[in-house]
């Protein structure tokens, strides 16, 4: 079975992406890893430009950017995002497939792409090979099998039916890995592979930035990450499509009763949330376990 979405990602190319990071936190990058030397930069899985945009405020000045993206819809949204900065050029490639360069980069990065690669350690050689002797990996990867596990007691589930939840996305993400499309929770392997694929110096920290959400909802973050109040209650229930979470449960060894039942509780678990939202209780710190991975060429 191949993924529906076309063109990759489309979903999740949402202005709240503009919102991941508290500015002091990326202040913070910057001084840890001396991105304001970084003069040649190349990202894989550039998308429509997120990262791209804060990276141009934290290297230096004359960096140029090489950008690349599989996806023809995301090279020419690129091209219209950039056409009046120089020094940016948008290359259609996939990252398991690099082109050739006449010149090592001084940093290659990339945000939220691993977890969709199948053969994540072939992509980080990749990356070794393009890096300067004492270049600069910088990546940003989630582990979303918890984040997607964040409910709490007071949302009245029972233990049964939180257990049924995890088995569901616990099959999901086996699935998902065994039909070729990555690994959301791929932050927890990363230091071993990082490290396997000949880096060096290699270091971790996980973004601060929480999405917080509590009554009136109003807030410039809440609304920009969730939307209005209507549309957030409505979100609330939109789940993923229910034919391509059993295809990957079915792949990840969970039977049609495991199956149901937690599809009843991740129903269940939503609707108390709409029901929250329209109530004026729900209150949720909103954790994400998104991580921050920086590693060094080797000098030799």
């Amino acid at each position: 079975m191949s993924e529906t979405r076309q063109p990759h990602s489309a979903e999740h190319f949402t202005n709240d992406r503009d919102h991941w990071w508290n500015a002091d936190y990326l202040d913070l990058l910057q001084q840890r890893y001396a991105l304001q030397t970084c003069r040649r930069v190349l990202e894989f899985g550039a998308g429509i430009g997120h990262w791209t945009v804060l990276l141009r405020g934290l290297c230096a000045p004359d960096a140029t950017f090489t950008l690349i993206e599989r996806e023809p819809e995301w090279i020419a949204a690129l091209e219209r995002r950039f056409s009046d900065q120089p020094g940016i050029a948008a290359v259609c490639a996939d990252v398991t497939d690099m082109p050739t360069f006449d010149a090592p980069f001084d940093l290659v990065t990339c945000q939220t792409l691993l977890m969709h690669i199948a053969d994540v350690e072939e992509v980080l050689r990749a990356a070794r090979r393009l890096l300067r002797p004492g270049g600069l990996l910088l990546v940003v990867e989630p582990n979303n099998l918890a984040n997607r596990l964040q409910a709490t007691p007071d949302s009245g589930l029972t233990p049964e039916e939180f257990g049924a939840l995890a088995a569901l996305w616990w099959a999901w993400e086996i699935g998902r890995t065994k039909r070729g499309f990555g690994r959301e929770w791929i932050a927890e392997e990363l230091p071993r592979l990082i490290v396997r694929a000949g880096f060096t110096n290699l270091t971790a920290s996980q973004n601060d930035k929480l999405f917080l959400r509590y009554p009136p909802y109003d807030t410039l973050d809440q609304t920009v990450v969730h939307g209005s109040l209507t549309e957030a209650i409505a979100a609330a229930t939109e789940l993923e499509p229910r034919t391509q979470v059993w295809d990957y449960c079915l792949a990840g060894g969970l039977d049609a009763l495991g199956f149901e039942r937690g599809w009843a509780a991740l129903e269940m678990l939503a609707r108390r949330t709409s029901d929250g939202l329209c109530a004026g209780s729900l209150s949720s710190a909103g954790l994400a376990n998104f991580c921050v991975f920086g590693a060094r060429a080797p000098f030799s």
